[in-house]
C-alpha cells in the first residue's frame, strides 16, 4: 500500500485492482491495474512533475521458446523446444487513472490505456468436399465490429478488400459490417474481406453501491431476462439451481443485482474447470461435463442470471494475449489465440457492467474482473453471433448445412501503437 494525497491506495494484485480508501476508512473507488504480476506499489513525486505519480511494480514470468539443443528427441519425436518458464521479469509503470462519479454511490476508473490496430480479414476459401453444392448460392457475411463503451473508443474503421461492403446497424440497432457476395462465384472465386480498425482500449473497474430487480426498464425485462433455450433456461435441473442460489441469499438481499450476480458465478466457478475442447453442449450438459470454453462457461451464467432475474447478455469478440506481448512493449504485433466471450450484467441506474465469466481454476483469483475488465479486452457490438452466412438484410440462415468454417480462413492481427493516459469522455 501507498499514501496518495489523502487517500491510501492498497494494492491487491491477484486480483489486478488497487482499491483508494480515505484516510477515515471510506471505499472511494477502485482501480484495474494493466498487466499481470503487480506486486508493489508506490506514489512517487519525480523532477519533472508537480504532483507524485502512481507506480505499480510487475514481476512476471519469462516465458521465452528457446531451442535446449542439447537435448534429445522424446519418445513422442517432439522437437528439442523448450519454455523458459524459471526466469523472472521485473518493470515498473506509472498508473493513471480517470474516476467517474455515475452518483448514489456508484462510480467507475478508467486505467491503463493503449491505442490498438485490430485487422480483422477473411479469405474466402472453401474447402474441397463442399464445392459441388456451392453453384448458384447467393449469401451475405455479416460481422460484429468494435463499438464504443465506457472503455473503449473506435477512432476509426474501414472495409478491406473489394466485395461491396455497408457499415450498418441491425434488427435491434447493433452496430455491424455486411458484405454482399451474392455476385460472387463462391465454388470459383477467392476473395478477401473484412474491416480495419484504429481502437483506445481503458482498463474499467466499477465500485457498485447495489440495485434491485425491481427497478429494471420494461425494455430491459423484456429483451435481456426472456426465456431462450439456448441458455436452457426451459430446463427443470437450471431452474432448481437457479432456485437453490437465490435461497443461500438473505432474504433481505434476494433482489440486490450485485449479490446475485456474485453468488451465480461463484457457483459456476466451483462447478467447472477452464478446457478447450470442440465438443457442442448445452448448459445443463456443460455442467454435468464440468469443463468448457469460455462460451460455455458464458451460456451457463447466462441462463442462471437470468432465472435469479439478473437481466444479462453476451459480449466478446477477442482478447489480447498477454503473454504474447509480455509487458506490451510499443509496436508489439500479436494474433489472438482464439476468440473470446464474457458476460455483461444490467444495474439500474448504472447501466451496462462487465463481468469474465471465465475462470482460471484459482479461487483467489475469482473476484479479479468482477465489475472490471483489463484493456486486454476488445469489446464488439452485441450481435447474435461474431461472423454469419446469412440471407441478404438479416440474420436468417442461408443453409442450415453450410458452415463458416467450411467457407473462409480468418486472419486477425493486433498491433499496439502507443500507451494512453485516460482522457475521453466516457458518455459519449
Amino acid at each position: 500500500m501507498t499514501l496518495h494525497g489523502d487517500r491510501l491506495l492498497i494494492l491487491r494484485g491477484v486480483s489486478r485492482a488497487v482499491h483508494i480508501v480515505d484516510l477515515d476508512g471510506t471505499h472511494v473507488a477502485s482501480v484495474t491495474v494493466p498487466h499481470d504480476g503487480a506486486v508493489g506499489i508506490a506514489a512517487v513525486k519525480t523532477s519533472d512533475a508537480k504532483e507524485p505519480g502512481v507506480y505499480v511494480y510487475y514481476n512476471q514470468c519469462n516465458w521465452d521458446v528457446f531451442d535446449d539443443a542439447g537435448s534429445e528427441l522424446t519418445s513422442n519425436g517432439s522437437a528439442n523446444i523448450k519454455l523458459r518458464n524459471d526466469a523472472r521479469d521485473g518493470f515498473i509503470e506509472r498508473l493513471d487513472y480517470q474516476l467517474t462519479d455515475l452518483g448514489g454511490g456508484n462510480n467507475f476508473c478508467l486505467s491503463g490505456g493503449y491505442e490498438i490496430e485490430f485487422t480483422y480479414a477473411e479469405m474466402l476459401k472453401p474447402i474441397g468436399d463442399i464445392l459441388d453444392d456451392l453453384e448458384g448460392i447467393k449469401l451475405c457475411i455479416r460481422l460484429s465490429i468494435p463499438v464504443d463503451t465506457p472503455r473503449q473508443k473506435v477512432k476509426s474503421l474501414e472495409t478491406i478488400g473489394d466485395i461491396p461492403a455497408a457499415v450498418t446497424e441491425d434488427e435491434d440497432g447493433n452496430a455491424i459490417v455486411e458484405f454482399d457476395l451474392t455476385r460472387i462465384r463462391l465454388d470459383k472465386e477467392c476473395r478477401i474481406f473484412g474491416y480495419h480498425a484504429i481502437l483506445e482500449a481503458y482498463g474499467i473497474r466499477y465500485k457498485l453501491n447495489g440495485a434491485s430487480t425491481d427497478d429494471y426498464p420494461a425494455d430491459i425485462r423484456r429483451r435481456f431476462l426472456k426465456e431462450e433455450s439456448r441458455y436452457d433456461m426451459g430446463r427443470q435441473e437450471l431452474k432448481d439451481i437457479a432456485e437453490r442460489l437465490l435461497a443461500c441469499i438473505p432474504p433481505q438481499e434476494r433482489g440486490n443485482v450485485i449479490r446475485i450476480a456474485k453468488a451465480v458465478r461463484e457457483y459456476v466457478y466451483s462447478r467447472l474447470g477452464y478446457r478447450c475442447n470442440s465438443r457442442c453442449t448445452s448448459p445443463v450438459e456443460t455442467l454435468r461435463l464440468g469443463e468448457g470454453t469460455c462460451g460455455k462457461y458464458m451460456e451457463l451464467i447466462i441462463g442462471l442470471l437470468r432465472l435469479c432475474g439478473v437481466a444479462c447478455r453476451p459480449v466478446g469478440d477477442f482478447k489480447v494475449p498477454e503473454y504474447k506481448l509480455r509487458y506490451v512493449p510499443v509496436g508489439s504485433v500479436c494474433t489472438p489465440d482464439n476468440d473470446h466471450a464474457w458476460v455483461e450484467f444490467y444495474v439500474p441506474e448504472v447501466g451496462w457492467v462487465p463481468m469474465e465469466s471465465s475462470s482460471d481454476g484459482v479461487p483467489e483469483k475469482h473476484d479479479r474482473f468482477f465489475g472490471a475488465l483489463s484493456w486486454v479486452y476488445i469489446e464488439n457490438s452485441r450481435t447474435e453471433k461474431m461472423c454469419k452466412i446469412c440471407k441478404p438484410g438479416s440474420w436468417e440462415n442461408i443453409d442450415q448445412d453450410l458452415r463458416y468454417s467450411e467457407l473462409f480462413i480468418p486472419e486477425i492481427q493486433i498491433r499496439i501503437i502507443k500507451a494512453l493516459r485516460p482522457s475521453f469522455d466516457p458518455s459519449h
